[in-house]
């Protein structure tokens, strides 16, 4: 089998700031993330949907949506126009964001992989939660040879059921595979193609990337008080975007994260919308 090396190292390359949530509240935090960002030689180009008045962004790109264009293919448009070797993407509301000791931990899970995720908080289980998420471990360990992983926290009925249904039917891993914040490596932007108009297209990210054979990381979770709400609300669409993905999936420019893998032939580095062939 092809055996995995470690991805070349990105330390000393800048970052590319990607705004995917657009608030107006949200512009002091991020000017306080720019400017105490870890990370050298820093962020050198911030990429946004909308003007943004504020001498902390360095060379601001501005990439208007299309009339009717939803979040993934702006996503991929914006991912395209990405000129730094590390992309930070940032969603969601502002006392949410990654601080210096968080974004410096990203960053170095990066040097040993293609794309990193910052989970969100989650409550403490519930007792009628923890009760059916056993039950669904021992279905998928006895009846279908599966071992669905544990999960630190709860995150509520809607979360957990498209969590489920992301990593039964997708494979994707990660305890939040739809958290706004992560950082992945610029060449593997094109590769996706993201198609879904709503939030769904940062679990489609996740998905493409693992068909790839990109690593992927996830920071640990980080927990609430037990009966305090994590945030973790409903996505309308989500289940029409994942019919609709699981149906016609596209990807886009042809990226193959095992080409300087050991055991991964030319066939493999052409045909990198195929699954990782195995090597004999």
């Amino acid at each position: 089998m092809p055996q995995y090396q470690p991805p070349p190292s990105l330390t000393g390359q800048p970052f590319t700031l990607v705004i995917t949530d657009h608030r107006p509240e949200a512009l002091a935090a991020l000017e306080s993330l720019i400017q105490t960002f870890p990370c050298q030689p820093g962020i050198t180009q911030v990429i946004t949907a909308t003007e943004w008045a504020s001498p902390a962004f360095p060379d601001p790109l501005v990439v208007d949506p299309h009339p009717g264009e939803g979040q993934g293919p702006w996503l991929s448009r914006a991912l395209e126009q990405a000129r730094a070797g590390r992309i930070l993407l940032l969603g969601g509301p502002p006392e949410g964001y990654p601080g210096p000791d968080k974004l410096k931990q990203m960053a170095e899970k990066l040097d040993l992989a293609h794309l990193v995720l910052a989970p969100r908080p989650q409550s403490g289980w519930s007792g009628l939660g923890r009760f059916f998420h056993g039950v669904w471990s021992r279905l998928g360990q006895w009846g279908l040879a599966l071992d669905p992983k544990p999960e630190p926290g709860w995150p509520g009925w809607g979360a957990w059921l498209r969590r489920g249904a992301a990593r039964w039917v997708m494979a994707v891993p990660g305890n939040d595979p739809e958290t706004p914040i992560r950082m992945l490596r610029r060449e593997m932007g094109p590769a996706l193609n993201l198609q879904s108009p709503t939030a769904f297209a940062r679990v489609e990210m996740i998905a493409k990337a693992t068909f790839l054979g990109a690593l992927v990381e996830e920071l640990p979770i980080p927990l609430t008080l037990a009966r305090e709400k994590a945030g973790l609300d409903g996505v309308p669409g989500w289940w029409a975007d994942l019919r609709a993905l699981c149906s016609d999936p596209v990807f886009g420019t042809p990226w193959n994260p095992l080409a300087g893998t050991t055991g991964a032939g030319e066939d493999n580095v052409q045909q990198t919308a195929a699954p990782a062939q195995t090597a004999v």
